[in-house]
């Protein structure tokens, strides 16, 4: 979540990191802020980007394609191009948190959208990566607390990031601090993978 990042916590990432992802649905900042509801966090997400960059890590990018992004992927792509971000993920939107059911099957315009990203990708430096743009039941383990932690918009670390299968006790602080127990962290409550 690079609206979190401080110049200290940039260092200390590039301390032990080489390379992080960041959440950027948009480069138009209104819709950015639409879609992560909350005004200014395209500002506050383009500040920790370049905080993070200059600290020396490469950014890759998550941007969600849902009815509010589609319109805008190629102003997105040439936005986090011309940021020097090095590769973005175009991700499916899907229900995280209490965000509630995605409001469109991403399946009915996927040619629509994979053409146009065909054509993006010759003409932009940065890689652009579909293979979550739709995403497939495929049976394979959930990598939730394992290889995979969410950070929310209020800073809290959760081992999913979906959101799915925590009880609501299990939404708390204490997260931060415990880390081993996120890593062990094993629901199968969802049918995302």
């Amino acid at each position: 979540n690079a609206t979190l990042v401080t110049a200290g916590i940039a260092r200390q990432l590039a301390s032990c990191l080489g390379e992080v992802s960041v959440s950027l649905d948009s480069g138009t900042p209104h819709v950015h802020d639409k879609v992560r509801g909350c005004d200014g966090a395209h500002a506050e997400a383009t500040r920790g980007i370049a905080l993070l960059q200059d600290a020396g890590l490469d950014i890759h990018a998550i941007t969600v394609v849902n009815q509010w992004t589609e319109p805008r992927i190629e102003e997105t792509v040439r936005v986090l191009d011309g940021l020097g971000i090095n590769s973005v993920t175009l991700l499916g939107e899907m229900a995280m948190g209490t965000g509630g059911s995605p409001r469109r099957s991403w399946m009915d315009g996927s040619r629509e959208i994979m053409r146009r990203v065909t054509v993006l990708r010759g003409e932009v430096g940065i890689t652009v990566n579909t293979k979550r743009l739709l995403l497939p039941k495929n049976g394979q383990e959930c990598p939730a607390g394992r290889t995979v932690l969410g950070i929310d918009a209020r800073g809290m670390l959760h081992p999913c990031i979906l959101f799915k299968g925590l009880r609501s006790q299990e939404r708390r602080p204490e997260w931060k601090s415990r880390f081993d127990e996120i890593r062990d962290y094993r629901c199968y409550a969802c049918d995302a993978v």
